[in-house]
């Protein structure tokens, strides 16, 4: 019987940490970090409207999640209008739009 004297190709080690698997779980980390944060901002508040309005579990989980979903809503549309009207015109739009005469009086 003949023993073969062939083995296999050495295969160079591939590396596991790449660029672009680091750059993705620093969007993930950052991505939570900042959900986590807002659920805390969403807490805080959600203390004083409870005391204020007495609303029932099930609006206190949609106030919960329709802030989240505004902020999504926000994002996606802010960075259309900014890639169509540039960046210092939506910021212009938006703070008018969110800063009532009002409110800038009694400041």
């Amino acid at each position: 019987m003949a023993v073969s004297t062939m083995t296999a190709p050495e295969v160079e080690p591939r590396l596991r940490l790449t660029k672009w698997l680091i750059g993705a779980a620093s969007v993930v980390m950052l991505a939570g970090l900042l959900f986590g944060y807002d659920q805390g901002v969403i807490g805080g508040a959600l203390h004083g409207i409870e005391k204020s309005f007495n609303p029932s579990t099930f609006v206190i989980e949609v106030i919960t999640s329709w802030v989240t979903l505004g902020a999504l809503v926000g994002a996606l549309i802010a960075g259309g209008l900014a890639d169509y009207l540039g960046r210092r015109q939506t910021e212009d739009r938006f703070h008018r739009s969110s800063h009532s005469p009002q409110a800038e009086k009694v400041a």
